[in-house]
């Protein structure tokens, strides 16, 4: 019985060992990946851990990714954490093709390594030469880049000039620029080695442990002289050197063993707009092996800071629909309030855990809503909650739908009007365009308007007048009665008294969730009608015709009730809800676009526009056109004969 005991014993210790063993210890003991870009270059990479919070370690010149070795021992018992490690191009185990090494080519190869994780969502950690790859990587990516910490980083800060340069500013900004082609300068030929080597012994501080300095001294010089000479003489480039200032959360650590200017903080400050700085003084280079519980405190603060931001942008989104944007009530009723909430919840927690940026949660919220008018800057699309947008790019060979007036035959005349957003020559064009057909003889008129997504309705009234029959009238609008969307309508038309004494009545009866503002209806008419109306008017439509394409054709069908609508599908039904306010949302560079008035049709009783859209009066059973651009297509051909019958 003890044999057994012990022999029992014996297998749970030598399995405890077994499984101490297999715990990695240390970053060369993870499995490495690899994954190719450009067709044969091959990226190495480690990764460890399956948290929500990913975090890419980006080393600098002539190092790989063991420079990470202290944040691994810190963070590798964060269930929290997933760790990703990478070797640059040209350097560690990664490829080290002849190519140009590029601040473009490194950051598109972490963004490579994040697309082969999977990862949507991650913060980016870089040191030296590590850090302006990110920041590029962040500038290309943004949507996928939850921060950025910038360990000893390398800029080029290239003096800004005056518009009258004085000869001491000019002479100043050659010495820079003969100074920093001088330093690029020794990393070719022969004496590269030497060179590198030199380099590395300054890098070090007067406290720097030697292993720090072995380490540096083990890799840095074994760069190939082609990959040392390429990535400085491209890393140096004033392309990569202009001072915008990112808006996502920074950790800024430098040193001054690196020789920093005095203002180097205010520097920093153009390039990382919301910025934590330390400034160290006796450290060397590599602070992150040399200070690893500084920088692992400050990577936490990274991800606490942008938890923080992308929850106050998030919430300050649902706020804005929940409270501003006028559709909310209709949208989300007793029948779906508990999917919406949930959803909602859903988001939330997603964000809190750092598995999404802030805005991306406001985006799919907004894209539940099914409101073309509602938006957010950061994306107008949905994977789980898709906008039926009109396709007819992808149908079509060419549709890019351009303005034209022209006769299509000795009856009929063609006036494409494709959008309601031009400039005053667009509108300058539209009253000649209607004076081309007056003169043209032509008995009847097609109106093209497809593609015409929006814009300002008084773009569209000289067709308007043109086509006028008889006195009508159309809705009036209600606005949502916010305290938000009065201020902002009112800083909107500050100088439009009635808008302001809307205002004013909206305010005084804040207790009704919609203030009328309008009259019920507007009335539409002219003094007389056009000498040269046509005999007969066909308007062409589409799906892509939204917003006031759409009040076009409201306007028209009132006053000129025997004009007809020709189209495969109805519009994009994007008028009802409207009026739209842009936001800007907190701690990010995006915006939220809210719609704040309705169409007194919920009033009447009526069905929405939005989200069905208006039926053409004739179904055209036909194939979409090849192209559709400033020609005279098969769908104006075929509508030219109808009318003609």
């Amino acid at each position: 019985m003890k044999k057994i005991i012990c022999f029992t014993l014996l297998l749970i210790l030598l399995y405890l060992t077994v499984g101490c063993h297999e715990q990695p210890q240390s970053i060369a003991d993870l499995p490495s990946h690899y994954v190719t870009m450009d067709d044969s270059l091959k990226i190495h990479y480690k990764t460890f851990g399956d948290g929500p919070k990913t975090v890419l370690f980006v080393h600098g010149f002539g190092c790989d990714m063991n420079v990470w070795e202290e944040q691994f021992d810190a963070f590798r018992d964060d269930s929290s954490m997933r760790l990703l490690f990478i070797d640059l191009p040209g350097y560690g185990q990664s490829s080290k093709p002849h190519v140009d090494y590029t601040l473009a080519l490194f950051s598109r190869a972490v963004s490579t390594v994040l697309d082969e994780e999977k990862c949507d969502y991650a913060f980016l950690v870089g040191h030296s030469l590590g850090t302006p790859v990110c920041r590029v990587a962040l500038l290309v990516n943004p949507q996928r880049i939850a921060g950025i910490m910038d360990i000893d980083g390398v800029y080029c800060l290239y003096p800004k000039l005056s518009d009258n340069p004085s000869d001491e500013e000019l002479a100043a900004s050659k010495a820079y620029e003969e100074a920093v082609q001088g330093f690029a300068a020794s990393f070719d030929g022969e004496d590269c080695r030497d060179n590198i080597a030199g380099f590395v012994q300054s890098l070090a501080g007067p406290h720097t442990p030697a292993s720090i300095s072995d380490y540096a001294m083990s890799c840095m010089p074994e760069t190939p002289e082609y990959v040392a000479s390429s990535t400085m003489h491209n890393l140096i480039n004033p392309m990569w050197w202009a001072e915008f200032a990112i808006p996502f959360p920074a950790e800024v650590i430098c040193t001054q063993n690196s020789g920093l200017e005095p203002d180097n903080r205010e520097r920093m400050q153009a390039f990382f707009g919301n910025m934590q700085y330390t400034e160290l003084e006796t450290c060397g280079h590599f602070i992150q092996m040399e200070q690893p519980s500084l920088i692992n405190d400050c990577l936490r603060r990274l991800i606490d800071t942008a938890i923080k931001n992308n929850l106050e942008c998030y919430e300050f989104g649902i706020n804005e629909l929940e409270q501003n944007y006028a559709g909310f009530e209709f949208k989300v009723t007793d029948a779906n309030r508990a999917e919406y909430e949930q959803i909602k919840q859903e988001y939330r927690d997603s964000i809190a855990q750092c598995l999404m940026y802030g805005p991306a949660g406001v985006a799919e919220m907004c894209c539940y809503m099914q409101d073309f008018h509602l938006g957010c800057s950061f994306r107008m699309w949905s994977n789980r909650f898709p906008m039926k947008w009109a396709n007819y790019k992808q149908e079509m060979k060419l549709y890019d739908p351009q303005p034209v007036a022209e006769m299509v035959d000795d009856e009929t005349f063609l006036l494409r009007f494709p959008t309601c957003q031009g400039d005053d020559a667009y509108v300058k064009w539209s009253w000649v365009a209607v004076e081309k057909y007056r003169k043209s003889g032509c008995k009847n008129l097609i109106v093209d308007i497809r593609g015409n997504g929006g814009g300002a309705d008084w773009q569209y009234y000289p067709i308007y007048q043109l086509l006028y029959l008889q006195p009508g009238k159309t809705h009036g609008i209600m606005l949502r009665n916010t305290k938000d969307n009065r201020e902002r309508w009112q800083a909107w038309m500050e100088n439009d008294e009635h808008r302001k004494n809307l205002c004013d009545s909206a305010a005084a009866h804040e207790e009704k969730a919609f203030a009328a503002w309008s009259d019920e209806y507007y009335d539409l008419e002219l003094d007389k009608v056009d000498s040269r109306r046509p005999e007969k008017t066909a308007i062409i439509i589409d799906r892509s015709v939204a917003s006031s394409g759409e009040q076009l054709i409201l306007d028209v069908r009132a006053v000129a009730p025997d004009i007809k609508l020709y189209g495969r599908d109805n519009t994009l039904g994007c008028i009802d809800i409207s009026n739209v306010v842009v936001v800007k949302l907190p701690n990010v560079p995006n915006s939220i676009q809210i719609p704040t008035t309705i169409s007194m049709r919920v009033v009447k009783g009526e069905q929405l526009i939005d989200g069905r859209g208006i039926e053409p009066d004739v179904r055209m059973d036909l194939p979409l056109p090849d192209s559709l651009t400033n020609n005279i297509d098969t769908w104006v051909r075929w509508v030219a004969e109808d009318l003609e019958k």
